[in-house]
């Protein structure tokens, strides 16, 4: 199977079966059931089927850390992987920066996505995580037994985000970002427009900001699919 996807946040390409960590480190558990999974579902007895998935939209939510109670999780990326494959898996990474008074927090999700049934409907289970605070802490976990999650597919570069159905919340929302993260528009109550890559090149300049993020909770992950 095709392995080859591109971490768009942090401009670093990777292999499959590589460990996605800027240092490299591995142990017995890192990476451990991303490929036997793949393996193992693309030979399941689920109908063939062609998929691309070409991007992971904009996800922010406001997520309190559990070590200090506090801060913003800002997620972006982009999942790039093609087809066509059995039972339609594809696989990619994540880069998730979170952001709180102490800087930015670096965490790397692996994730395994198979296709649902349901054409508005993506599963998405979480394999691998390594966790970055600063230049000097570091934690990483795997887990292969980790539940799927399914997640709605939204149309490319919309999302939908809770708690934004109010003008005045729009209103805030987009005077608090303006400026600071670019391909943001608000194109109505309760909808965000991004640009994944204009957002992505912008997350960077709130390093250590701390900013109070307000887009409330958004638990959906929007894929672009051609079929």
């Amino acid at each position: 199977m095709t392995a080859s996807f591109v971490e768009r946040l942090s401009g670093v390409v990777h292999d499959l079966e590589q460990v996605p960590y800027r240092t490299g480190e591995r142990n017995a558990r890192q990476g451990f059931g991303l490929r036997e999974s793949a393996i193992e579902a693309a030979a399941s007895d689920a109908p063939p089927r062609s998929i691309e998935i070409t991007g992971l939209e904009l996800v922010v939510e406001i997520w309190p850390d559990a070590k200090d109670g506090h801060g913003s999780w800002v997620t972006g990326g982009t999942v790039v992987g093609t087809g066509p494959r059995p039972a339609s898996v594809v696989a990619g990474y994540v880069d998730l920066l979170f952001m709180s008074t102490e800087g930015v927090r670096r965490t790397y999700y692996r994730l395994l996505t198979v296709d649902d049934p349901d054409p508005d409907v993506a599963t998405v289970r979480l394999v691998e995580c390594v966790k970055e605070v600063g230049h000097d802490w570091r934690s990483t976990w795997a887990d292969a037994s980790t539940a799927y999650t399914r997640v709605s597919r939204l149309p490319t570069g919309v999302l939908i985000a809770a708690e934004l159905d109010t003008a005045e919340g729009l209103a805030f929302t987009r005077r608090v970002m303006d400026g600071v993260l670019t391909g943001l528009a608000l194109e109505s109550e309760g909808v965000l427009r991004v640009s994944p890559y204009g957002m992505a090149r912008q997350l960077t300049t709130l390093s250590g900001r701390g900013w109070p993020l307000t887009f409330g909770t958004a638990r959906r992950l929007a894929f672009r699919s051609a079929r």
